[in-house]
């Protein structure tokens, strides 16, 4: 407390040379308070965001080495809205910076030592439940690594943000039914079955620097969600699912109608971390083809950069 007030005390509004200093908003008990948002413009079925995150795990490391301000905890968010840990943490005082990281992936209990080691983390390949649960588990979440400076980085009420971003890759489909689907007696939407998206099966994760990396395993095929359905003459369905980042790979899609197996697969990509990428399909009778712009990719977060086209086949 004498800490707390002596930080208080030492900033403030400064008018005396004609310029406003920055005002502290340094808690008075002392206590960490944290509030989130996931750096995502539009919630989408397709993975967590700021008004359905319900939890994540943060590690709290005091910059000049007091290890007796240094947490690792799990922060839940309460009926009330506010995020806390089952225990209080607090500030070693109003001006030594502390270092933050933070990441949620599905159910996975995180330890101290997968942060600050890295850990080796498996991609759920159901992620075709109707209500988005399985999006919602397989998307990986991180702040990596953040300098805090308590005197000057916290909000009005003296919370510090994490901020999360999505660590994993995202791929929607668009699937077009041609014409001579019309023709049939396929009911198209209960005959679409079985829409898949290969992946790797696992990753390294380092929370620290928020790294990705896939490990050398065989691919799985992920089990996609199906977001919408359109029948008409030309019916539309729109599929999405989390997979892991890779360089220098083929990606498959693949998917039933009745009993025909239909599938495309790209030219070989580099499906890049926290990027999502858009593909639309065209389905006929015997094969399946992409529209001439490829797969258009751009930053699953908003960002300045301009999508792309990656060349398919």
């Amino acid at each position: 407390m004498i800490a707390a007030t002596a930080g208080l005390m030492l900033t403030g509004c400064n008018k005396d040379d004609g310029a406003d200093t920055a005002i502290s908003h340094f808690p008075e008990d002392g206590v960490i308070r944290v509030t989130t948002n996931v750096n995502e413009a539009v919630l989408t079925r397709a993975g967590l965001a700021s008004n359905n995150l319900s939890n994540f795990w943060l590690k709290i490391v005091t910059g000049d080495g007091n290890v007796g301000y240094n947490y690792f905890k799990k922060i839940e968010k309460q009926s009330s809205g506010e995020w806390e840990s089952e225990q209080s943490m607090l500030w070693k005082d109003a001006t030594t910076p502390t270092h933050m990281t933070a990441a949620v992936f599905g159910n996975h209990n995180f330890t101290d030592d997968e942060f600050a080691e890295g850990v080796n983390l498996t991609l759920p390949e159901d992620q075709s439940a109707e209500n988005g649960s399985g999006i919602e588990a397989a998307d990986l979440l991180v702040m990596r690594e953040t300098t805090v400076n308590p005197a000057s980085d916290l909000d009005n009420d003296g919370k510090v943000t994490i901020t999360l971003s999505h660590a994993l890759t995202k791929i929607d489909v668009t699937l077009t039914l041609g014409n001579e689907f019309a023709k049939s007696d396929l009911n198209k939407e209960t005959d679409l079955t079985d829409f898949v998206v290969s992946s790797k099966g696992s990753f390294f994760f380092d929370a620290r620097d928020g790294f990705v990396g896939a490990l050398d395993n065989d691919d799985v095929n992920v089990k996609a969600c199906r977001n919408s359905f359109t029948q008409d003459a030309k019916s539309v369905a729109n599929y999405e699912c989390i997979v892991v980042p890779s360089s220098h790979r083929k990606l498959t899609v693949s998917f039933k109608i009745g009993e025909e197996i239909y599938s495309w697969t790209s030219a070989e990509v580099q499906l890049k971390q926290g990027y999502k990428y858009a593909i639309a399909l065209t389905v006929g009778d015997d094969a399946v083809t992409i529209a001439p712009n490829g797969i258009t990719a751009s930053p699953w977060a908003p960002q300045s950069d301009t999508p792309t086209d990656i060349n398919t086949h």
